[in-house]
């Protein structure tokens, strides 16, 4: 059974750019995309996916203060951050809001 994946991110290039390189994986289902923190707890109650790739820099609600609304009312997906921001203060904030994960966009494909 394939993981179903929301990609969340306000760049369109950078969310086409992983939604084709992880879409070709089969274990993997991206079943939906959001531009901002506000459209990913949308996404997140209509397609209640398992694993949200979150950018922790979008604009209406931070992917930080998302993944924090994420946790409190309950959502199961795992969160991983996926962010430029490479200082130990923006991943400490980070995982102090939920994430599981932290991954530069500065590190390769693999």
């Amino acid at each position: 059974m394939a993981v179903s994946l929301l990609i969340a991110d306000d760049q369109h290039l950078v969310r086409a750019g992983l939604r084709n390189l992880l879409g070709q994986d089969p274990g993997i289902n991206v079943v939906g995309e959001a531009a901002s923190g506000r459209e990913v707890i949308d996404q997140a109650e209509q397609l209640d996916p398992d694993v949200i790739l979150m950018d922790l820099t979008m604009p209406e609600l931070s992917g930080v203060e998302a993944t924090r609304e994420l946790a409190t009312r309950g959502f199961r997906a795992r969160v991983i951050a996926v962010s430029s921001h490479t200082t130990e203060r923006w991943i400490r904030r980070a995982l102090n809001a939920g994430v599981h994960g932290y991954v530069t966009k500065l590190d390769s494909a693999e």
